[in-house]
């Protein structure tokens, strides 16, 4: 009996210590918090990130899967101080963040995440100044998979690159009902959160047992056996 409890109980042992490796999931993430330039002018900001590359002593990598996230939210004050009419004041939110990769023999192709927020408009009666407020927030997520045959350029113990470009290509106009359009001044405030996520998906290397466990092993299954009891 005690025999057989060792010899299951080392057999149980065994087969969780030589399953086969289930895939697992590296997964490296980067966040940046950005104002774009404030007034007219429509200047990108840009931020990087260095990338590790994935060590091979963790096992085989399988795949790569890129995912690019950006939220942002908006002010925007426009002012015409010239009206001989009422003024149509339009404002679109147009965020645009473009990612591009470097540092590796076959980078990544570039990824884009873009949000077009709906056109808002608002009618203000003729004054001597004629000002408009708007606000918006939106997000957008893009992602890509990096090609299978390029996957050996991500091994290593260094890095690779990403260098993230945001700009707000918004769409500002101020016109009169009737037709032509008005000379404005333009304040705008633009943060843009951006979120790059990289995941190595990977087969974990299988650890064999050292022989001494083996040997182990086989002493249980050489104890004796206690009988059973017998009165006398």
């Amino acid at each position: 009996m005690k025999k057989e409890v060792i010899f299951r109980i080392l057999t149980l042992f065994l087969l969780a210590n030589t399953a086969p490796a289930q895939a697992a999931l590296l997964v490296h993430q980067f966040y940046d918090t950005v104002r774009l330039d404030q007034g007219a002018g429509s200047s990108p900001e840009q931020t990087a990130f260095s990338i590790p590359l994935f060590d091979p002593a963790l096992g085989g990598l399988d795949g790569i899967t890129i995912e690019l996230k950006t939220a942002f939210t908006s002010e925007t004050f426009m002012r015409v101080t010239s009206a001989t009419t009422d003024v149509v004041f339009e404002y679109q939110a147009r965020n645009v963040v473009d990612a591009s990769f470097a540092g590796i023999t076959n980078p990544p192709e570039d990824m884009v995440a873009e949000d077009n927020r709906p056109l808002q408009s608002v009618t203000k009666p003729l004054a001597a100044d004629v000002t408009a407020d708007f606000t918006d927030e939106g997000g957008a997520i893009a992602s890509i998979t990096v090609d299978p045959a390029t996957l050996s350029d991500y091994l290593g113990m260094g890095s690779w690159d990403a260098t993230l470009t945001m700009s707000d290509d918004s769409l500002y106009n101020a016109r009169k009902p009737s037709g032509g359009i008005y000379l404005f001044t333009l304040t705008r405030d633009m943060i843009t959160n951006v979120t790059l996520t990289v995941s190595y998906a990977y087969t974990p290397v299988v650890v064999p047992l050292p022989g001494a466990v083996w040997l182990f092993g086989s002493g249980l299954l050489l104890l004796p056996g206690r009988g059973p009891h017998r009165r006398a």
